[in-house]
């Protein structure tokens, strides 16, 4: 077995590409909720480091805007579900 150093413990992080935009998405087009209180709980959540924007690594950027995309035509398609299942098709 082989030690692990460096690893952070109790860290919070954001998945805002592709997690929080496919839940806004979701939430504001697909749901009967108020469209102003998804958006307050959207902007109110606090400013957490993000679990994939970097500014070390701006190619994992493109990657996950590159999901996105393929979601979201997927799902416009209805190839799959918002939460990423294949429909038949």
């Amino acid at each position: 077995m082989f030690a692990v150093k460096g690893y952070k413990l109790d860290l919070t992080e954001r998945w805002l590409i592709p997690g929080d935009l496919l839940w806004i998405f979701d939430s504001l087009f697909r749901t009967k909720n108020s469209k102003f209180a998804i958006l307050k709980q959207f902007l109110s959540s606090p400013l957490l480091p993000d679990d994939i924007i970097s500014s070390d690594d701006f190619t994992s950027i493109i990657g996950a805007l590159v999901d996105v995309f393929r979601y979201f035509s997927e799902v416009s398609q209805k190839k799959r579900t918002i939460y990423g299942e294949a429909l038949p098709g």
